[in-house]
This record gives structure tokens, sequence and C-alpha cells, in this order.
């Protein structure tokens, strides 16, 4: 029997095993040249806890807290329901109560599942300031799985998304994604954090880890640059997707930055950020304008064209490198459609924004340089959404939470916020729901 259910484009998150921090991480955020620490903490929402995110970790929190009463062996064999038939309890438990596994055993046996609008869920989106975005859940009796399966070993794509379907709904996610370490103790940062690197870095505690920093061979004033070499194994037999993860270039590091575009043969750049927020620069202009030509060390940058789209803007460049006699094409990808506060409202046009980037590494192939402002927020979300489509296209479980523990041991606090974790998922759960309906049109 097929049940479509109608839920917004929904957050979620896979409890795998995770590393914890033992003290919490509060950085302290300093854009050097352009604000004082106090403006940067209360103003940069993608480098401070927002209010948002802080209402949503209350929320988690409180839903977290079940209590002395165990209900690990308890046969919820009876839900209640509300006048629009939202289970609000298994045996007068409320369903965040409830063990996931067991959740999925009731809802397996009754093709039923837990509404995204039950009270407590509904209750955390409207005291938070993060909007959501409507769209068609996935067709959940297509999701049913054989409960006998060890999920955790021996998990198909289908039955990860449902894993992850369910987690979204019972807000485990949240609660996940906090306790994961926002970056890798045993990796050191002492290059970054030498006095004559200072002004190099736009926030003081975003910095790159010692071993997979990018060394430039031929810097302007030494071989560092805040950018991050991040490796992304996919399923065999495909290549790993290769990325530098840099911060937006300030000023004086947009000469390091075509630097490295130059020495690592990176042909296409991502740029997750405009220029300015709320009157805050996020990152300098390091390109030359339309038909002109900047200067870059030893390289001539020309933008020889420049399409809008609903997504973003693509820029075409050519680099001629005066001391090797060599010219190069380099193609820029500047998503716009990113809010001053959150993250998009809907992540159909980011989605196809990411399309875009994995049509054009298969023609262009080679290492994509991403950034945003800090290189961590913006551009670990893209950085681990393309990676999550590849595993897709391959059949392959994804595990989102596994994926960003990988990142985050290769460059610091990669996908900053709840919110753009929560984005991450919604977005998955939508492409998941569109290649299920294009495979049955087909």
């Amino acid at each position: 029997m097929e049940q479509t259910a109608q839920t917004e484009c929904q957050q979620v998150f896979v409890d795998n095993k995770i590393c914890c921090d033992d003290a919490a991480f509060s950085p302290s955020i300093i854009e050097i040249g352009f604000i004082d620490e106090d403006e940067a903490i209360s103003d940069l929402s993608e480098f401070s806890v927002s209010e948002e995110d802080k209402v949503e970790r209350n929320q988690t929190e409180i839903s977290s807290k079940t209590g002395d009463v165990s209900h690990e062996e308890t046969d919820f064999n009876e839900t209640q329901r509300n006048d629009d038939n939202e289970i609000i309890s298994f045996n007068h438990v409320p369903p965040e109560e409830v063990p996931n596994h067991q959740v999925v055993q009731i809802t397996h046996s009754n093709q039923t599942f837990l509404s995204e609008n039950s009270n407590d869920y509904q209750n955390a989106l409207e005291s938070s300031d993060v909007r959501e975005s409507k769209d068609e859940s996935l067709d959940q009796s297509s999701l049913l799985i054989d409960t006998s399966t060890d999920i955790q070993n021996s998990q198909s794509l289908q039955e990860s998304m449902l894993t992850l379907q369910l987690s979204l709904e019972d807000r485990s996610a949240l609660s996940a994604f906090e306790k994961l370490s926002k970056k890798n103790p045993d990796e050191s940062m002492d290059v970054a954090k030498l006095p004559e690197n200072a002004s190099k870095n736009r926030y003081k505690d975003v910095l790159p880890y010692d071993s997979s920093r990018v060394i430039l061979k031929e810097g302007t004033d030494g071989d560092y640059i805040n950018a991050s070499f991040v490796h992304m194994p996919l399923p065999h037999p495909r290549k790993p997707n290769e990325y530098i993860a840099a911060q937006g270039p300030l000023p004086q590091t947009c000469n390091d930055f075509w630097q490295v575009i130059w020495e690592q043969n990176a042909g296409i750049v991502v740029m997750v950020t405009p220029l300015k927020e709320r009157n805050r620069v996020k990152c300098h202009q390091y390109w030359p304008d339309l038909y002109q030509t900047g200067s870059y060390n030893e390289m001539q940058v020309t933008c020889f064209s420049e399409t809008t789209s609903t997504t973003g803007i693509t820029r075409d460049f050519l680099i001629s490198h005066q001391k090797v006699s060599e010219e190069r094409h380099v193609i820029q990808l500047q998503y716009v459609n990113w809010p001053d506060h959150g993250v998009p409202v809907d992540c159909t046009d980011f989605l196809e924004f990411v399309q875009q980037l994995r049509d054009l590494r298969r023609d262009v192939g080679g290492t994509v340089l991403v950034h945003c402002s800090a290189g961590v927020g913006r551009t670990g979300v893209l950085i681990l959404m393309e990676t999550a489509l590849a595993y897709m296209d391959a059949d392959e479980p994804i595990f989102p939470l596994e994926l960003l523990k990988t990142m985050r041991n290769q460059r610091v606090m990669m996908v900053q916020t709840v919110v753009q974790y929560k984005f991450i998922c919604e977005a998955l759960l939508k492409a998941y729901n569109d290649r299920c309906k294009k495979m049955k049109e087909d």
C-alpha cells in the first residue's frame, strides 16, 4: 500500500560514532583590519552562535531529557493520535522518548510515521527564527525496511535515508551534531599562529592544521595562506573529490590566492558568499571586473565572461603567467542566494548550484577551490553536499555525520552551525525524493 505524506524539507542526523570535545569550543573571532572582537562576536552569525542556534540548542537539551524511566524493553503496541492523525505518543510515552530502533519497528508494522508537527517539534520551530521550506516528503511507504537487518552495520542507501528521516523527526540530530568535535585535538596549527602570519588570517581562531595546510611554493611573503586540502574519498571505483577549503581573500592575500590557484592547478573556484553582508566585508574582490585585467604577482588575470542565472554568477578567467609563458582557463561559480541570516529558505536552487559544479567537475577535473568568508561554514556545507550526492549516485548509504568528521579532521569547524547541518540533511532528503520520483517516471 502506497502512502504519501506532506512534510517540510527536513533536517536529520545519523548518530554514528562521533568524537566529542571535553571542553566547549568557543572561538574568539576577529576580522583583521575590519572590525573589533566585540562586533565580530555579535554580528558575524556564521562564526558565532546565533540567537536562533541558541534557541534550537536549548530545545534539543529539553527534548533529550527522558527522565529515569527506561523504555528500551517496552512493547509500544498502542499509538495515540491527535485530530490531524498525527502520532503524539506510544502507550502514552512521548515520541521523543521512544528508542529510535523501536520507532522503526512501530512505523514498519503500522505503515505510519511520526509527524514533524508533533507538539515538541513544532514549538521548537516556532520559537526559533529559522524559516523552513515546504516540500514534498519522501514517499515513506517505499522506505519501509526489514527491521531484522542491522541498520548500522549493513545498510543500503534506502535504509540510510529512512534513518535520516526518523532522526530528523526525533531530533536526535541536534545533540549528535553538537557532540561532534569542532576540531581534531591531535592536530597542531603552529604555522598559522606565527606572528608574521597573523595579518593573513581573517579570523584568529579559524586556522588550518599544519598537516593539511596548503604550502605556497612562491608566496608573496613566505609559504603560508589560510587554506587547507580536503580529501573526500568516494565509493570505489570513483576517484576522491579533492578540494582546497580557503578563507575569503583579504586585500593583502589576493596575490597568494591566485598563486594557490596556479600552483595547485585549480580549474574551478566556488564562492559561497557575497562580498558584503549587512555592510560587513566578507571577502575582498580578488578578481578584475568584466573585460578588465588585473596583475597578481607574475600573473595577469582577465575576466572575459560573466553570466548570471537563478542560482548564481559564472565568471570565466584567463590566467597568463609571465614567468613560464603559459595560459590557463579558470571558472568561478558564485552562489548568490544565501541569506544574511541562517540558510536558504528553499534548498532547490542550492541543489541546482551543486549539480552545476558536479557537471563542470566532470569536464574540468582536478582540485576545486571552495571559499566563503572563513572557509569553514558555507564552504563545509558545499563540500559535504557534493560528496553526499556522489554517494547517492553510487547507491551507497549516506552518513552525513561521518562525512563531516572526515572533513573536520582536515580543517577545523567545517559546517559551522546546527542550522547549516540541518539544511544539508533537508537537501539530501529532497534530492533522494526527487531521485525516487525520476526513477518511477523512467
